[in-house]
């Protein structure tokens, strides 16, 4: 995914959504 993309969909997540998604990519690696 480019960080456009990323950055687009981070703008748009409250900071809890932002949380489960870190752990989510921290799972995932």
């Amino acid at each position: 995914m480019s960080t456009e993309i990323m950055s687009g969909i981070l703008d748009n997540l409250t900071p809890e959504q932002i949380a489960i998604f870190d752990e989510a990519v921290k799972r995932m690696i």
